[in-house]
């Protein structure tokens, strides 16, 4: 057995840690400073940390980083920054499956700490949970969504793929809530919060009344929308759809290719699907829909459609529900352990879901139009999905931690 002393003889663990200092107007800082780093600071770490304005800049900083440099990657933030960071590692190291990776989910939209890992709403658990896997090292290897854009004509584009742990969303709520009448998306995710009661504040009372009158007369521009139909025969070097100038119409349209999983192959995934053939191409085509999800869940991906809703009083509910909403994906992905402290508003009406393994997206519609990916978002284009088993190390808190 060797002598206790020889422990003094070891190199701390090197980590390094992004916080966007100036998010939500330093308080991210503020927390991490005061509920994170005690923790850190007893276990004896060797800390990098890397001050950022933007969670953009997370991209270059491990793009220049040497994975020699350091032990851990450690990420303060919400779903942007981790998937920054993520895509960041996966496109430029060679040995991403190897370097452990964290997440101390602080800010509003931690979408994939709190489905994946119960997030807690109260602070000092918060944080316990989240850095107690870094001081023992328990890791779990984890699935990422690939996500590459395509040309017209179905070929692979030279842009570089982008990797999410949550998935991808083009969704009509998110249109009305960051864009409106702007033809690019105006709220950074950082500066964003979702709504709150209006007996809460005046000002979150003026805010219920403003995207009340905003709601509704998107609602009506809705209702106006001409018809149209999805031409079953559709190429992929088929023009879009270019109707969509200003942001006049608000539906999604889309044409959707995926494989089905297998259900009794060993070699691929179950399925509640119905009986098909082992790795079959299917194609839906999609019409005045408010919202397309593509998201992982687990070994597989799952495609969820929401459908336009046409009245009055229904659109304006699933308005204001998203609105409510920490997670816009929460509905699709279901919670394997107990739900967090505040309960969430759960839409899952008139959803059609199917389970796949890839799937290819093209929106027919791409003018002024926009992805949203672990709350990031991109212009609107035909998209490759599929699943990279086992690309990453994340740091994940033990069960008994999770109740």
């Amino acid at each position: 057995m060797n002598p206790f002393g020889n422990e003094l003889k070891k190199e701390p663990k090197h980590i390094t840690i992004f916080v966007n200092y100036k998010a939500y107007g330093g308080a991210l800082k503020r927390q991490f400073d005061e509920y994170f780093m005690p923790y850190i600071n007893l276990a004896g770490f060797n800390v990098q940390f890397v001050y950022t304005d933007h969670d953009a800049e997370v991209k270059d900083y491990i793009k220049n980083l040497k994975p020699s440099e350091t032990d851990a990657l450690l990420f303060v933030g919400d779903d942007n920054v981790l998937q920054q960071g993520v895509t960041s590692v996966l496109r430029n190291w060679s040995n991403s499956s190897e370097m452990p990776i964290g997440i101390f989910p602080l800010g509003v939209w931690n979408t994939f700490s709190k489905l994946s890992f119960a997030c807690k709403n109260d602070l000092v658990t918060r944080a316990f949970t989240f850095v107690n896997p870094v001081l023992f090292n328990h890791t779990e290897q984890s699935n990422v969504l690939s996500i590459s854009k395509l040309n017209p004509d179905g070929k692979p584009a030279q842009s570089p793929p982008v990797y999410s742990l949550c998935g991808l969303e083009w969704n009509l709520f998110r249109d009305l809530e960051y864009r409106n009448r702007s033809l690019v998306p105006v709220a950074a995710s950082y500066q964003s919060e979702r709504l709150r009661p209006a007996s809460s504040s005046p000002f979150q009372f003026f805010k219920w009344i403003t995207n009340s009158i905003s709601y509704s007369w998107s609602w009506r521009k809705v209702q106006s929308a001409p018809p149209s139909s999805v031409n079953s025969s559709f190429h992929f070097d088929q023009d879009p759809i270019n109707e969509t100038s200003k942001g006049n119409f608000f539906y999604k349209k889309a044409i959707i290719r995926y494989t089905l999983p297998c259900p009794g192959c060993d070699l691929c995934l179950k399925s509640t699907s119905p009986i098909h053939k082992c790795g079959e191409i299917k194609e839906v085509s999609v019409e005045d829909a408010s919202c397309i999800s593509v998201v992982l869940l687990g070994d597989k991906i799952r495609i969820c459609i929401q459908p336009a809703k046409k009245l009055y009083s229904s659109f304006m509910s699933d308005a204001f529900s998203f609105l409510r909403s920490q997670a816009y994906l929460e509905q699709l992905m279901p919670i394997n352990h107990n739900q967090s402290d505040e309960a969430e508003t759960n839409i899952n009406t008139n959803l059609t879901c199917v389970d796949c393994t890839s799937a290819t997206l093209y929106p027919l519609i791409q003018e002024n139009e926009y992805f949203w990916i672990d709350n990031d978002y991109f212009e609107a284009s035909p998209v490759e999905i599929n699943i990279l088993k086992n690309a990453l190390k994340l740091y994940k808190p033990d069960e008994f931690m999770l109740y």
